[in-house]
Formats: C-alpha cells, sequence, structure tokens
C-alpha cells in the first residue's frame, strides 16, 4: 500500500472520528483514491502488453518477474537475460 494511500485512509478515519465525515463517504473516497492497476505475469500476456497498457483508466501495469520467469521455463531466474 503506498504512503499516500495510507495518509488518505488515516485522514479520513480522523474526519469520520470527529463527525465530519460518515463511515459511507469514508469507503467511497477511500475506494476511488486506489490505484487501478494490471498485471502482466505470462509470457503469452507480454504479447498483448500494447493492448493492455492502452485500457482506459489504467493507473499501473505491474510486470511480475518470477511469474514470468516461471512461464518461459526459467523459475526462480528472474534475473537470466532473456527476462
Amino acid at each position: 500500500m503506498s504512503s499516500e494511500l495510507v495518509w488518505v485512509q488515516k485522514t479520513l478515519r480522523l474526519s469520520e472520528q470527529f463527525g465530519q465525515t460518515s463511515q459511507t463517504e469514508t469507503s467511497g473516497i477511500i475506494r476511488l483514491t486506489v490505484a487501478k492497476r494490471k498485471d502482466i505475469e505470462h509470457i503469452d500476456a507480454v504479447e498483448t502488453a500494447v493492448e493492455v497498457v492502452s485500457t482506459p483508466a489504467l493507473h499501473v501495469v505491474f510486470i511480475g518477474p518470477g511469474d514470468l520467469a516461471t512461464s518461459m521455463g526459467l523459475r526462480g531466474r528472474s534475473d537470466h537475460p532473456d527476462m
């Protein structure tokens, strides 16, 4: 969890505690703060990477090196040159 999200959660919880926002409002704001992400963890997904990064409203694309290496037959070798 990012430090920014933790700060938002703490700030909103304090606001809720002192009656400035309701629990429903707090939960909604926290959900809006969370980044939308996609993971690329298989060699087949690399072929569709352009489509993945073109997804509207996507904030982050994470490449999972361990899973990707395993899908390439390189389990435990995410530092392999083919990666």
